[in-house]
């Protein structure tokens, strides 16, 4: 999760939404998981797309497993 924090400027939740999506949680079940609602999981997966400078959830995916695959 550090890495993906410093690659990519992502505040602890941001990360750990990342890489939720990563697991193929649904924003719903991230929402239940984090204890926050769907809202807050929209806007910080708004976050998490400009940061990472994708446009797409699928780009923003295969980006984040490449990231974890180099940090494992």
């Amino acid at each position: 999760m550090e890495g993906l924090r410093a690659r990519f400027g992502f505040t602890r939740t941001e990360a750990e939404v990342a890489i939720a999506l990563v697991e193929g949680l649904s924003y719903d079940e991230i929402a239940k998981k984090l204890g926050v609602s769907y809202h807050t999981v929209h806007t910080h997966i708004k976050a998490i797309h400009h940061k990472a400078g994708v446009s797409t959830t699928g780009q923003l995916i295969a980006l984040i497993r490449g990231a974890l695959d180099v940090e494992r």
